[in-house]
């Protein structure tokens, strides 16, 4: 079992509750597998539901990029890619499949992002959102307009 988000659960507006990471769990990719996995949430989100073109979709910085997966037990969730720059980290692409949304998925995925930004030795991360998505990152993220 994968220690406690600690410092990524900080920029959360509300603690993680044990019930949440005993249902969810997040973590880096890490083989060719979760990294398909990813790819595919993605498609099904963006491309499929929000019907965005493929080429606006997928870049060169999904290669350069870290993607974290979040799961119910082996069921991805959801996803997020995170780009490192010099003095910051961007989270980008996240997602979670309609199925998930509205469970504590999304939570146990930003925490686990800000766990994985934090261990890095980033102190700022930024997120380029959907505006209609504001109420949403507001509940979940300890963030600024």
């Amino acid at each position: 079992m994968r220690p406690r988000p600690d410092f990524g659960e900080l920029s959360l507006t509300r603690p993680l509750e044990p019930s949440m990471l005993a249902r969810f769990s997040a973590g880096p990719v890490r083989t060719l597998e979760e990294y398909q996995q990813a790819m595919t949430l993605r498609a099904a989100v963006y491309m499929a539901e929000q019907d965005c073109p493929y080429e606006e979709e997928y870049d060169g910085n999904d290669f350069s990029g870290t993607h974290i997966l979040v799961r119910e037990g082996t069921r991805p969730a959801g996803t997020c890619r995170v780009r490192w720059f010099a003095d910051f980290a961007k989270i980008e692409r996240s997602t979670i499949i309609p199925a998930y949304r509205g469970t504590p998925a999304l939570r146990v995925l930003m925490a686990e992002t800000c766990e994985v930004i934090s261990r890095k030795g980033y102190r700022v991360a930024l997120a380029q959102i959907q505006s209609r998505l504001w109420p949403v990152w507001s509940r979940v993220f300890r963030c600024r307009w």
